[in-house]
């Protein structure tokens, strides 16, 4: 089955954060941070999410923002998170 790549909904703040603390080692985003930034932040440095759903769950996810320490029009800060367990199937392309 080919996995559906989506923008978020607000909804999806919760899965966002379990395939991001599932494959991040670094800074993880906790779910009060997540629903704080997409609410408070102004546009231009918000999280631009996309979420990988296959068979109803979702199993990855984009970002791509400014970085609000380190503000430049011109540079982004991406990031792909796919489960471990679903790498190599095409999500991460």
């Amino acid at each position: 089955m080919q996995p559906t790549v989506r923008p978020y909904v607000f909804s999806d703040l919760p899965d966002i954060v379990r395939v991001q603390h599932a494959t991040a080692v670094m800074h993880r985003y906790s779910l009060s941070e997540l629903e704080r930034d997409v609410v408070e932040l102004p546009e231009a440095i918000r999280h631009n999410f996309l979420v990988a759903i296959d068979g109803g769950e979702v199993v990855g996810m984009a970002n791509a923002q400014r970085t609000a320490g380190s503000f430049d029009p011109h540079r982004f800060l991406i990031e792909v998170y796919v489960l471990p367990e679903r790498r190599g199937v095409g999500i991460g392309r």
